[in-house]
């Protein structure tokens, strides 16, 4: 298994980038409106809205909103990040280094033995999966997960992030959000009265 991850490390196809980088096209506006859907979640969460149907975010608005309120939290290590939303699948594109990839054992303690120059070099991260719903809990089941070119088994992403992806997998919801429905260019989320 380690002599699989020393060649996957030194291939040159992880420091490639990818065959249709996405580039996100956004307004300032499209942020704003992201926000104000997400915060109408909330607010029927708290019962202080009215709003009783679902609940429409695009792939422009999301983007815009993360590329606003991505550095605050710094708990994406992808940037510049980009969101695709495809029918029952959400497609995520960005860049990091190694490094900032490598948080989880037992590439924590490979990272030590990397040269500077690859753990710092910067290396483009594509995962596709299913947003998935447990009573107040929402999952990111991993589909595909590649860096640069180099497909990578996708199970190798939740140990490559350790504790740090467990959160980014998985995330608490509001008990209003009923479903969510991933269709071509936004997602629906759908809230109980």
């Amino acid at each position: 298994v380690f002599a699989g991850i020393w060649v996957l490390l030194f291939s040159t196809a992880i420091f490639s980038l990818p065959e249709k980088p996405i580039h996100p096209d956004y307004t300032a506006s499209d942020g704003y409106r992201g926000q104000q859907k997400l915060a109408e979640i909330i607010l029927r969460e708290r019962q202080l809205s009215r709003g009783r149907g679902p609940v429409a975010i695009t792939q422009r608005e999301l983007n815009a909103f993360l590329a606003n309120h991505l550095e605050e939290g710094q708990s994406i290590p992808l940037s510049p990040l980009a969101v695709r939303f495809t029918p029952g699948t959400i497609e995520i594109h960005g860049q990091t280094t190694l490094k900032r990839l490598f948080t989880g054992l037992p590439f924590s303690l490979l990272g030590e033995y990397l040269p500077q120059s690859y753990a710092q070099r910067p290396v483009w991260v594509t995962v596709q999966g299913r947003v998935k719903l447990d009573k107040h809990t929402g999952y990111f089941d991993i589909l595909d997960f590649s860096l640069g070119k180099q497909p990578v088994p996708p199970w190798l992403l939740s140990w490559m992030l350790g504790r740090k992806g467990h959160g980014l997998l998985q995330w608490q919801l509001p008990a209003s959000v009923d479903r969510i429905v991933i269709e071509e260019g936004r997602a629906v989320i759908h809230t109980r009265p």
